[in-house]
């Protein structure tokens, strides 16, 4: 079930990147709709987080259990430090940085892959 969830978390990660650099090259905002599918990929990340933390104290045997640990926690935090980082200002048309979100967007995807398979090779 964990492998599952972790798959479809690195796919859907994957999809939402390659939507922030769509967004990126072309210039456009990410908008309402990107952030709503990011709300949906931290609620996968928090229920695997949830699996992981539960098969800790469960005494499952991880690989290395804290390294396992450290990667729950890292891909729960990931996309609120994104979301803190590219928040806009009070007057939206004054940023000039949506290209840079983007592109934030798309490299914090790009990790949270990478952190999930990571989280997924250290589960046996």
């Amino acid at each position: 079930m964990t492998g599952l969830l972790g798959f479809f978390a690195a796919g859907y990660a994957g999809l939402l990147g390659l939507w922030a650099l769509t967004a990126a090259g072309s210039g456009a905002r990410l908008g309402v709709a990107f952030l709503a599918s990011l709300a949906l990929l931290e609620l996968t990340l928090l229920v695997r987080a949830g699996f992981a933390v539960a098969g800790l104290a469960s005494e499952r045997v991880y690989a290395e259990p804290a390294v396992h640990l450290a990667y729950a926690i890292a891909s729960v935090t990931l996309l609120p430090l994104l979301a803190a980082l590219t928040r806009p200002g009070s007057d939206p048309r004054s940023r000039p940085g949506d290209r840079w979100d983007a592109l934030l967007a798309a490299v914090a995807c790009a990790a949270i892959i990478v952190i999930t398979l990571r989280l997924t090779a250290t589960t046996r």
